[in-house]
């Protein structure tokens, strides 16, 4: 017996393709190239944004370490990997946490957009 209502409506969503559930199959390869480049840049934004939260949440001294290190010349992705590792922050969870999240927010606009 499934105790959770919301498991359907989840695998749906992480197992489709954005595309295919948004109708959007005929797009060109450049347009789809172009959605893609914006729900990534949507979707770094907000991994950011929940980054800043659970810094700020731990210590406010931590966010501005890595608003230091993000805009430092030198910093490498192994190095902010590493400052948020010894800061306990998961990168790769907060990464498919978010990225579900806005993929259920654009394939809920689709659905409330077929509604009206």
């Amino acid at each position: 017996m499934n105790d959770n209502p919301f498991s359907e409506s989840i695998k749906t969503i992480i197992e489709s393709d954005i595309f295919e559930y948004l109708e959007l199959g005929a797009l060109s390869d450049e347009e789809k190239t172009n959605m893609m480049e914006n729900l990534i840049m949507a979707l770094r934004s907000r991994i950011m944004l929940k980054i800043a939260d659970l810094l700020e949440w731990q210590n406010p001294t931590l966010l501005e370490e890595f608003k230091a290190l993000l805009n430092s010349d030198e910093a490498i992705e192994e190095d902010i990997h590493q400052f948020l590792t010894s800061n306990k922050i998961n990168i790769d969870a907060i990464t498919a946490e978010e990225a579900i999240i806005l993929k259920a927010e654009v394939m809920g606009l689709k659905r409330n957009s077929t509604r009206r």
